[in-house]
């Protein structure tokens, strides 16, 4: 009974652990990008009237920033965990 209860507490591990990164870090880029495309100024340029440039503005800009740099984390600590896993685990 004992290793059932074992891999029925390794198993919830691995599902929540599935879930934050296959869905979690997805969708925390998704907000990033919506983030660039909400609430944007629209600059008019002087020499190309016919041409409309629009920027975003400087929280969404900090929002993305942030949500870009957790992605960039998460995915430079799974490359470290795949080069160093055993040196940093000790497995």
């Amino acid at each position: 009974m004992d290793i059932l209860a074992a891999a029925l507490q390794a198993l919830w591990q691995v599902v929540v652990v599935g879930i934050l990164l296959g869905v979690g870090l997805p969708a925390l880029f998704a907000l990033g990008i919506r983030a660039l495309n909400t609430n944007r100024t629209v600059v008019v340029a002087v020499t190309a009237p016919n041409r409309d440039n629009s920027r975003p503005s400087p929280a969404a800009i900090a929002i993305a920033s942030i949500c870009f740099g957790v992605c960039i984390l998460a995915v430079l600590f799974g490359i470290a965990v795949i080069l160093y896993g055993k040196r940093m685990f000790g497995v």
